[in-house]
């Protein structure tokens, strides 16, 4: 599976109007002050993986593994 090299911006989405630019970032690999909630979904296999310190998942992870269209748009 390959990866994509760049990020890309959108214009808006069902909840922001067209003058609002979206991007999308893989959940748990990109934040970096996560930790009551930090959950990973592998890229390649969709498995989602809490850490030992979590205490809620993440609701964008689950997302990215639920639906793979939302996990290749990360």
């Amino acid at each position: 599976m390959t990866t994509a090299s760049k990020l890309s911006f959108k214009r808006g989405n069902s909840k922001f109007g067209e003058e609002i630019f979206t991007f999308s970032l893989p959940a748990g690999w990109t934040c970096p002050g996560a930790r009551d909630c930090l959950a990973r979904v592998a890229r390649d296999t969709g498995k989602l993986t809490d850490s030992k310190e979590t205490l809620f998942r993440c609701f964008a992870a689950s997302m990215e593994a639920r639906l793979p269209s939302v996990r290749k748009s990360r």
